[in-house]
């Protein structure tokens, strides 16, 4: 549509500078419809950019909130993980020492 109103305009402008155009005041205001049609359909254009961008930002927006809620259950993980490793080393420890001591007691020369 932009093109399309452009082209009437420039169409207009050529054929009424060269005098192929004689033509009633009403008819004067050509370019300006032509004008309309393009500010129109630049507008509609508008509209329709604005919209893919609206819709980028909410995927995007949905895409975070999805890797926030991952992060959270990883976090949770990692938390519960380091909660086991702690269980686990100080039964490694208790191990150590029982071993330090039957090994002081029973293999000492």
């Amino acid at each position: 549509m932009i093109w399309l109103g452009l082209a009437i305009a420039l169409i207009w402008a050529i054929l009424k500078t060269f005098g192929y155009i004689h033509s009633p005041p009403w008819q004067e205001a050509l370019p300006v419809y032509g004008i309309g049609v393009a500010l129109a359909g630049g507008i509609f254009k508008f509209g329709h950019a604005v919209g893919d961008i609206q819709r980028t930002v909410h995927i995007t927006n949905e895409s975070v909130g999805a890797l926030t809620q991952q992060t959270h259950a990883l976090d949770q993980r990692l938390t519960r993980l380091e909660m086991r490793m702690d269980h686990v080393e100080s039964g490694l420890n208790e191990f150590r020492g029982e071993f330090k001591g039957h090994m002081v007691s029973y293999h000492t020369g």
